[in-house]
């Protein structure tokens, strides 16, 4: 998954990553929004709306833990501006729960223990 959101700042479809990858009611909850994104139309368009800042953008995730149906990743990110072409180095975790082998929810944090305590494996 997170190579295929990698692609996409290439010009991959974004309505068939969003398709692929997640389950028609997911939620997905990002640092930067008030409201959780639900539901594969608003994903399409948070996708969009995202990848329209960014020249190049890599996730790559660089610790997965699971627990039951739950998965916690450590993320980090490396883009490029679209306008400034200035490089972004970012870490994220993420706490998804899988539904039927693909996203049903994701959870985005900036505080590693705090992702841990959310994905119940914080001890």
């Amino acid at each position: 998954m997170y190579a295929a959101f990698s692609e996409i700042a290439g010009g991959r479809d974004i309505a068939a990553y969003v398709a692929t990858y997640y389950e028609p009611d997911a939620e997905y909850q990002p640092v930067e929004e008030a409201e959780a994104v639900q539901g594969h139309e608003a994903l399409v368009g948070w996708h969009r709306r995202w990848f329209d800042a960014w020249n190049e953008f890599r996730a790559k995730p660089d610790e997965v833990l699971t627990k039951d149906e739950v998965v916690f990743a450590a993320v980090s990110t490396q883009a490029r501006g679209g306008g400034s072409g200035t490089e972004v180095e970012q870490r994220f975790y993420h706490v998804t729960d899988v539904r039927n082998g693909r996203i049903g929810r994701i959870r985005e944090y900036l505080d590693r223990n705090e992702a841990l305590a959310a994905a119940g494996l914080l001890e």
